[in-house]
């Protein structure tokens, strides 16, 4: 809510410093914000709208944008700044609250279009699909399907958001749409407490859409011309999910897109449109190891900064005694360090603190020695410690599944294990699929990405207690470097991103193969550069091409994810360097092959890591973090050993809260479904 959420600014800070933040803000920013949560005629209510709409506000406003500019058209309860127009959100009020916006703005101003909630799909009327399907946004008026005129009743489609987009680029005004829905017609179910998740979309069926309609000539649109970068919160075949933050009376639920975009908006002053897309593209992933949704990026303004990375104390925290007023929904971790301020603007700290206790909206510190010899009224987080996590658990249905077939039952289990079970509120779950288990991740949903996309646990019965043990404990390893990796890679006080290059730069290629026989070879078809998720086939070959764009020298370690919770090192190999030196580039590749027998697909994920290296020292290789992986030569920025221990099931997350001291870390990730390798081969 945005109410309690600006205490993070404060009413005087809102009503000086971003009433008047044109004199930072190179251009004026236009923003109409929609978000729709309580639907009058579909029983599909959502939670998260109304929170995300503030919180997107609020990032806006720290980023330089007028509240006067500003149209926040969501549910009555939705607390807006004060001076932005509000509404609610039927379709005709977004339509001319766009309208409106598009034809206002001057050239060189910026248009920020935000959408949080419903989509769907349904008949592409006038053929500018080429025989696909219209998607669709569900407004608060929404209905179902009308026979009459052969459409959703009160439905936007993509066709009307871009007749908007036209106007606004036409008249030379910058485009940024961000949107927080989905329009898959990809089915799966969803396992587990409702409560705990839900996703942004409406199936067809639902809107009582007829599967027959007939398609009418093919007439694609033009591509749209000008400066722009949309921003999805996942891709075109997935769903997008909300989930609460925060217990008992801090409980509030919000877009994960939406809020971990915003966090990553509120960190960093300097980055891109791309780099804030990969910083959420990882933190996604970070809460529970799966990708519930991989977001999505278009446009020529993707490399482009974002608008008011120059706005003051874009980072600043308030802080009242030892409260400070950000917690788990602004990414808080406990046992981070944090710079103390005598005000918002103030360029150097009054004294330092360690948060200590995380709530949903707030969080407590305690002061280091010296204490600050005058009053604070704001903080930064300097240092952000790994977030613990709540580990891998059983749902009730798994518990009763193992103690029918385990000798010793669901403890004989938990004393073989190197970390302790949860329950339904674990970052991942085992759940049954049928007569198997199966770990899904926050969104509680089996085979997202396909049917057998999600890890299976398979057993003996002779062994079934060892096996299981076994798998858990290396799926629980993965989790946790997982969230360490992430976690560094954006983890502030020197590794925040920057516009200035860090790390390696990364081109993935999907070459086509062949099976012949029991063999792979290589394909037909011309290969296609991919960037964070792709789809391959058995047999087909990734090529990675790795350039040190930097002024100084790479150290580079390229690490596999399998879909059994192991992992490989790939590169380097045989003791073979692994520096790349400034302007430097190496090509490597390797053969995807799936070699599962039940037609099943494959989530699995490769990471390139590169950290900097000083002329003379020791190279870093992380093959330590490999299953079996063992430690080559020094340490020189500690991140083997500390990477090693924090992935470690077993460990305490606290003693491993903050990286050493001076270690810089880059991820370039890609995730690859893979599928089954055909049933007939030819030779």
């Amino acid at each position: 809510m945005l109410k309690s959420f600006l205490g993070l600014i404060s009413l005087a800070l809102t009503a000086g410093v971003f009433a008047g933040s044109q004199a930072f803000a190179q251009d004026r920013i236009h923003a109409v914000l929609i978000g729709v949560g309580d639907y009058l005629h579909l029983d599909a209510d959502l939670k998260g709208p109304v929170n995300d709409v503030g919180l997107v506000a609020d990032a806006l406003l720290r980023r330089g944008a007028d509240p006067r500019d500003m149209t926040i058209l969501s549910d009555p309860q939705a607390e807006v700044p004060e001076g932005a127009a509000r509404g609610l959100p039927d379709k005709a009020a977004i339509l001319n609250a766009l309208q409106s916006a598009a034809q206002t703005g001057a050239a060189g101003d910026t248009l920020v279009i935000y959408f949080s909630g419903h989509g769907s799909q349904a008949p592409d009327l006038d053929g500018d699909e080429a025989g696909g399907a219209d998607e669709i946004f569900l407004p608060r008026d929404a209905g179902t399907w009308n026979g009459a005129f052969g459409a959703v009743e009160n439905a936007i489609l993509d066709d009307e958001f871009n007749a908007i987009a036209r106007t606004a680029l036409g008249r030379g005004m910058k485009l940024v749409a961000i949107i927080d829905a989905c329009h898959s017609a990809t089915g799966f179910r969803a396992l587990g407490d409702p409560s705990r998740g839900k996703a942004r979309y409406l199936d067809p069926e639902v809107l009582n859409i007829p599967e027959a309609v007939p398609n009418p000539e093919a007439v694609p649109n033009p591509p749209l011309e000008g400066e722009f970068v949309f921003l999805y919160s996942s891709q075109s075949d997935q769903r997008s999910f909300e989930y609460p933050v925060g217990e008992g009376a801090d409980r509030r639920w919000y877009g994960d897109f939406s809020r971990n975009l915003v966090n990553v908006l509120n960190d960093t002053a300097g980055l891109s449109w791309q780099q804030a897309f990969d910083a959420v593209s990882l933190r996604l992933r970070q809460s529970g190891g799966q990708a519930a949704q991989i977001p999505d990026i278009e446009g020529p303004m993707a490399g482009d900064a974002v608008f008011g990375g120059d706005a003051p104390g874009l980072s600043r925290i308030v802080v009242e005694g030892q409260v400070l007023k950000a917690g788990l929904l602004q990414g808080v971790t406990e046992g981070s360090r944090v710079a103390l301020y005598a005000d918002m603007l103030a360029q150097d700290p009054a004294g330092f603190a360690r948060v200590r206790e995380v709530e949903g909206v707030t969080s407590v510190v305690d002061y280091e020695e010296p204490a600050p010899s005058v009053r604070v009224t704001h903080a930064a987080i300097i240092e952000r410690a790994l977030p613990s996590g709540r580990g891998i658990g059983l749902s009730d249905d798994a518990r009763e599944f193992l103690n029918a077939r385990l000798d010793g039952g669901v403890d004989a289990l938990a004393a073989a294990l190197d970390f302790p079970l949860a329950r339904d509120e674990a970052d991942q779950l085992v759940v049954v699929n049928g007569v198997e288990l199966v770990i899904v991740g926050p969104d509680r949903v089996v085979d997202p990405a396909g049917l057998g996309t999600s890890p299976r646990l398979a057993f003996s019965e002779a062994g079934a207690v060892s096996d299981l043990a076994l798998a858990l404990d290396r799926h629980a390893r993965r989790m946790r470097l997982e969230k360490a990796l992430a976690g560094l890679a954006h983890s502030g006080g020197g590794m925040a991103f920057s516009l200035i290059k860090t790390g390696v730069e990364v081109v993935f290629t999907i070459e086509p193969g062949a099976s012949r026989g029991r063999k792979c070879g290589n394909g037909e078809g011309a290969a296609a550069d991919v960037i964070a998720w792709a789809e391959a086939n058995h047999c087909d070959a990734l090529r990675l091409t790795m350039k040190n764009g930097t002024s100084s020298a790479q150290d580079v370690t390229v690490l596999y994810l399998d879909a059994e919770g192991g992992i490989s090192a790939l590169w380097p190999q045989n003791n073979l360097s692994n520096r790349l030196t400034s302007g430097e580039e190496k090509t490597l590749r390797f053969r995807l092959v799936n070699a599962a027998q039940d037609g099943r697909a494959l989530s699995e994920s490769l990471l390139v890591l590169s950290v900097p290296a000083n002329p003379g020292a020791p190279r870093t290789v992380l093959t330590a973090l490999a299953d079996g992986g063992a430690t080559r030569g020094a340490d020189p920025t500690g991140l083997t050993s500390f990477l090693t221990g924090a992935a470690d099931p077993g460990a305490s997350s606290r003693g491993f809260s903050l990286a050493p001291k001076g270690a810089a870390l880059d991820m370039k990730r890609l995730d690859l479904i893979i599928t089954p390798q055909p049933a007939t081969k030819t030779d």
